[in-house]
């Protein structure tokens, strides 16, 4: 089988979710614990979140299941993103720390244009839910767990492609 035939569409598309469940995944947790430290809900965020892209839906008593729902495609957006345009053509060949440092420094660069324009031009309230600090360290989870999934897709089809001698 062919290096092609074992990432095709199929494999690739299955990367993209993983990726983007794990760095979502990554940022709800990470919001969580901040949140229950703090002895504060987690849900107006995620109610922001929806608010973010329509006012009436973050009033619906499921606003804040939307939120998370909105969330995650936005984490399958940026997985997608990320794997489509940096790592399938430039890091995949490289090491795992190219992808690991290349996936912080991606979602920093979204963090940065996410608060300091995208936010406060849609829904400035959002910014001010938590402290930058936080939000931040939460795209660097989401990078983490990012290049988590697609470093160990590179281990193991590098493992898969040894010849063990008899």
């Amino acid at each position: 089988m062919s290096h092609k035939q074992r990432l095709g569409a199929k494999n690739l598309w299955r990367i993209v979710i993983l990726a983007g469940l794990a760095g979502g995944m990554a940022e709800i947790v990470w919001i969580a614990a901040y949140s229950a430290a703090g002895g504060i809900s987690g849900w107006p965020v995620a109610r922001a979140i929806t608010a973010s892209f329509s006012l009436a839906w973050a009033e619906l008593p499921a606003g804040a299941i939307i939120g998370v729902a909105i969330h995650f495609l936005l984490s399958f957006l940026v997985a997608g993103l990320f794997i489509h345009l940096l790592w399938k053509p430039y890091l995949r060949q490289r090491s795992a720390i190219t992808t690991v440092v290349t996936s912080l420094f991606s979602l920093a660069t979204i963090w940065g244009i996410n608060f300091w324009w995208v936010l406060p031009a849609l829904h400035p309230a959002f910014v001010d839910l938590l402290p930058a600090t936080i939000t931040f360290i939460s795209k660097l989870f989401f990078g983490l767990a990012l290049s988590a999934v697609l470093t160990r897709h590179m281990v193991s089809r590098a493992v898969l492609l040894t010849r063990f001698a008899k």
